[in-house]
């Protein structure tokens, strides 16, 4: 007799597998991660690596003006406090076990008809978000170890909410967590709503009126608290610096338009920065009012030239399937050995070469048969996880828009980060989702046919 998989051996084999691979990418010598611009802005705020053997390991709080006003103090100012010198695969830790734990929580919540279902959702998981090219990126005090943490643990809440019977604590960690996403990083407030956003499918689940209020609220002052708290900002300098970017990176770099200076509003000058990123240019011309514009002539003039709009999509495209970028990897390429569990990052790297179609198509599919879905479910958990999953898709889009806007072409693989988690947020779904649709066809069918399929 075939013996069936309980959900304790499930969930226990799923923190066997992720722990080993975590151990091996971010815990065992040598010491890697990822780094780049925004280790700087974080070090602007206070904070700063150093290591005796080349790589950033360490961290410890230096005085100075803090300029950097984003979520991240809430997690590295109380760990400096604590600690004279903190080392960065702490950090990852408290992140990578964040993760577990809630992916552990939903599969123990999730109602399956058979227990390797289970074992089905965690394995998908482990494959695409165990890849090291994810893993690395919590090695260091960049946002993108925060936002893989933040992300994961609010879906994994989410999905848990929906399975069963939303609990309040759950829904405020989910609202404060998605605050949190919403100052990690300079012109992305807009996560914040999106996430917050997410909390409105469980109220198809429990219908208690005091619970419906509490969580419409909570969303609304999500909402309006990311857009107030962030929306100007949460580094000064940055901002500058991906305004310019936005424009002369951006907008006008191959731009065929003789008229987009004048059309944006710049003196005739602004064209010998044309092309140029911010390392290009004394930091004066950061600070000549007359050489920028606000991002609202940036979206208008995009909506306005929508032939300019489609070129930098399709350059988006054909940078955002790359999860891991070798420039902003803290230790030399030709080391080997921290590449180790890359199947998932080295086929989307190498199979998934679209262009802004794609996107779309994927995207577009996956709302339209989720709309059909919450239109013919009979079932409140169905609608609410389409709804969830159209809200993810709407995210993921805004995500893969978003660096446009916000710095042009500038390190334009890295700032799709946020886009590649989610999207892949949304692969795992269409995976388990579809697979599970298919073997209970299969299963239907020999009940009705007694026939083998």
């Amino acid at each position: 007799m075939k013996k069936e998989w309980t959900t304790k051996q499930a969930i226990l084999l799923c923190l066997g597998v992720s722990i080993l691979l975590f151990a091996w990418c971010n815990l065992l010598a040598p010491v890697a991660g990822m780094g780049g611009s925004d280790y700087f802005q974080i070090a602007s705020g206070g904070f700063f690596l150093n290591s005796s053997n080349g790589c950033q390991t360490y961290f410890t709080a230096i005085p100075c003006e803090n300029s950097y006003t984003g979520t991240m103090n809430w997690i590295l100012r109380p760990l400096s406090a604590l600690f004279s010198g903190f080392d960065v695969r702490g950090l990852a830790s408290i992140y990578f076990l964040a993760v577990l734990l809630s992916m552990a929580y939903f599969i123990a919540k999730y109602p399956a008809e058979k227990s390797w279902y289970k074992l089905l959702i965690a394995g998908v998981g482990i494959f695409l978000f165990c890849d090291f090219a994810y893993l690395l990126h919590l090695n260091s005090l960049n946002i993108e170890g925060a936002f893989y943490c933040v992300i994961l643990v609010t879906v994994c809440l989410i999905l848990s909410q929906l399975y069963g019977k939303p609990g309040m604590i759950r829904t405020l960690l989910c609202a404060l967590l998605s605050f949190f996403a919403a100052g990690l990083k300079p012109g992305y407030f807009w996560i914040g709503i999106f996430l917050a956003l997410c909390l409105i499918p469980t109220l198809f689940v429990r219908k208690d009126l005091w619970y419906r209020i509490v969580t419409a609220c909570l969303a609304v002052a999500v909402s309006v608290g990311s857009v107030v708290c962030f929306s100007g900002g949460v580094f000064f300098q940055k901002e500058q610096q991906n305004r310019f970017h936005a424009i002369y990176y951006g907008i006008l770099k191959d731009n065929p338009d003789t008229a987009a200076v004048l059309d944006l509003g710049l003196p005739a000058e602004a064209e010998q920065y044309v092309g140029k990123t911010v390392y290009d240019v004394d930091s004066a011309v950061l600070d000549d009012g007359r050489l920028s514009v606000n991002y609202g002539k940036i979206i208008g003039y995009y909506l306005t030239h929508p032939s300019a709009f489609l070129e930098k999509l399709e350059c988006a495209a054909d940078n955002g399937y790359e999860i891991r970028q070798q420039y902003v990897s803290n230790y030399p390429e030709i080391q080997k050995l921290k590449y180790g569990f890359n199947l998932y990052s080295g086929l989307k790297r190498r199979f998934i070469q679209p262009d802004f179609w794609f996107v779309l198509a994927f995207f577009g599919a996956v709302i339209i048969w989720c709309g059909i879905r919450l239109k013919k479910a009979e079932q409140n958990v169905q609608k609410a996880q389409a709804l969830f999953l159209i809200l993810l898709c709407v995210a993921a889009l805004f995500a893969f828009m978003a660096p446009i806007f916000v710095s042009g072409e500038a390190a334009l693989g890295a700032e799709l980060f946020l886009y590649n988690i989610l999207f892949d947020v949304v692969l795992c779904h269409v995976i388990v989702g579809g697979t599970m649709i298919l073997l209970k066809r299969r299963e239907n069918v020999q009940k009705k046919y007694g026939v083998q399929q």
